[in-house]
């Protein structure tokens, strides 16, 4: 458990996105078995360009699960910020903290339960104590992966994460910064003045961050949150954006005539562009109508036996029946 304490009054807070950080959290899934299903279309459409990308040294500093080396995800520039910039944060990391975070991910964190894992590159950079040119390479790995893999997906990721800032501005408006930030992830909550963090399998660990925490929203980050700090001691808390399956969606195809003569246009609409599992804000942005409208018809897809849905966490989502496929077919 980390525990971010806020009880002096004086942390400023920042909701934003990082390329960079994407980057590693989409590296991440493709080095684990489990993929979410709203990532399968991207994953499919990946995969042939990733096997031809030369990704060993950074796909050897982002593993599956535990640390990785926060030199990789450099605070992100305020007002949308760019790969290229990013990238030249990264190559101007001090060679102190490359090598400190690099003898980190070869120990691994046995305090945490974070077994130590063979890094051989990462462990003969270490041997030779220089880091010459090895930021350099990893930053040109990262720039090969973005071309090949993220560039092509990467307007409808934004659009994604946008729309998810849209909703926390709203909600910092509405209910507050505590319940905002409480309400990022199921694995976070605010208790008195601690925003508590649920990433650690062991203890409780207490942090400060007067310097800032950075809230950033990514489509690749699933159930978990991705952590890290900075020199200045502010904190990244990397956390999943809210609709981030529809960025993997393809346009809706237009309902047909009859079908919205027999259930009214919108309905139609909604049926014909459910063909993946969505919720009513997913929808209501896609069909540019208020959210209690959306849920209003959705209610009376479900009880004509149109529509299931089911509870994902605090989320309901809604799919086609077999009916309600038979009718958009």
């Amino acid at each position: 458990m980390l525990a971010i304490d806020f009880r002096s009054g004086l942390t400023p807070v920042r909701f934003g996105w990082s390329p960079l950080a994407e980057i590693a959290a989409s590296l991440r899934l493709t080095s684990g078995h489990h993929r979410p299903a709203w990532l399968n279309r991207w994953w499919c459409e990946a995969r042939p360009d990733l096997a031809v990308a030369s990704l060993g040294l950074l796909a050897e500093l982002v593993p599956v699960r535990g640390y990785a080396p926060d030199f990789l995800t450099p605070q992100p520039a305020p007002g949308g910020p760019v790969l290229e910039d990013e990238l030249h944060a990264l190559v101007r990391t001090p060679l102190d903290l490359i090598e400190a975070e690099l003898m980190a991910l070869v120990a691994g964190a046995p305090d945490v339960g974070v077994p130590a894992v063979p890094r051989p590159l990462a462990q003969r950079t270490i041997d030779k104590r220089g880091t010459d040119g090895f930021v350099e390479a990893v930053a040109a790995q990262a720039a090969e992966y973005w071309k090949l893999v993220m560039a092509p997906s990467w307007p409808a990721v934004r659009s994604a994460m946008d729309r998810d800032l849209d909703r926390r501005a709203r909600a910092l408006a509405e209910t507050g910064l505590a319940a905002t930030l409480g309400g990022l992830s199921d694995e976070m909550a605010w208790r008195e003045g601690l925003l508590m963090i649920d990433k650690l399998p062991q203890g409780t660990y207490l942090a400060t961050a007067e310097a800032g925490v950075h809230c950033l929203a990514s489509v690749f980050v699933a159930d978990g949150l991705v952590t890290g700090a900075a020199p200045d001691g502010s904190f990244q808390v990397q956390y999943p954006a809210r609709g981030r399956g529809a960025a993997w969606e393809r346009p809706s195809p237009p309902a047909r005539p009859a079908l919205a003569a027999l259930v009214g246009g919108l309905r139609a609409e909604l049926l014909a562009g459910l063909q993946h599992p969505a919720t009513t804000l997913d929808l209501a942005q896609r069909h540019h109508a208020s959210p209690s409208t959306v849920s209003y018809h959705l209610g009376i897809l479900h009880r004509a036996g149109l529509l299931e849905r089911s509870r994902e966490g605090k989320e309901v989502r809604y799919r086609r029946s077999a009916i309600g496929a038979a009718l958009t077919t």
